[in-house]
């Protein structure tokens, strides 16, 4: 069975990411959170309040190891949303720096790996971390990995970032690749999910930003 990749741009400089590198709960509500709806930014203002509130109490509920009790997630997810609303109006557009890979990111990967194998002796690392990340969110990276943990823990769906440098680099090899001969044998819809992924990419690189990722 196929997953899903899902990328949103981040400013550095933003307060939500360097919440993200210093404290475990905001990486948690964003690993439970960034796949719903258009993602992380649109969270809180696209869905009904019914349906948000179902899934903050099933968060809030499966979670309460990580995010302590109800009132004190509550007080959590409240400063989680204003960070993230201020990072929209703050940072112009940034919002819509994002795109999800449905079930292509292996596709993608086969095709990037062999089409830059001929360059590069570390093509496969390369793309590997194109699409996964380079970096682990810092809040993530002092925590003895334990697969109970890992398995219940929603930080771990959203754990890694592609790096601001990684970013440059991987717009520039992107950039340079001829996708309609890449993508010959395959269909237009795979064609054009490499393109959207490629472009964000892109966009990112041009405000120096990270690329978070996320799988589901």
């Amino acid at each position: 069975m196929g997953v899903s990749l899902h990328y949103w741009a981040m400013p550095p400089s933003s307060v939500l990411f360097k919440r993200l590198q210093t404290e475990g709960a905001f990486v948690t509500l964003m690993g439970g959170l960034f796949c719903y709806g258009s993602g992380i930014f649109f969270f809180f203002d696209e869905l009904s309040s019914a349906a948000r509130e179902e899934i903050l109490q099933d968060l809030i509920k499966s979670q309460q190891k990580l995010l302590g009790p109800e009132p004190i997630a509550r007080r959590l997810i409240e400063e989680f949303r204003q960070e993230v609303e201020r990072t929209r109006l703050s940072y112009a557009g940034v919002e819509q720096r994002r795109c999800s890979l449905e079930k292509t990111g292996s596709l993608i990967e086969e095709r990037l790996a062999q089409a830059l194998k001929k360059g590069r002796d570390d093509a496969a690392t390369f793309v590997g971390e194109l699409l996964h990340g380079d970096q682990l969110h810092g809040a993530l990276k002092e925590r003895e990995f334990d697969i109970e943990g890992f398995l219940s823990n929603l930080a771990y769906l959203c754990g890694n970032f592609v790096s601001p440098a990684l970013v440059k680099e991987g717009a520039q090899v992107l950039g340079a690749l001829d996708a309609e001969t890449l993508f010959i044998s395959d269909t237009a819809w795979q064609l054009q999910s490499f393109q959207r992924w490629r472009s964000v990419y892109m966009a990112a690189a041009a405000h120096d930003e990270v690329l978070c990722t996320g799988v589901c």
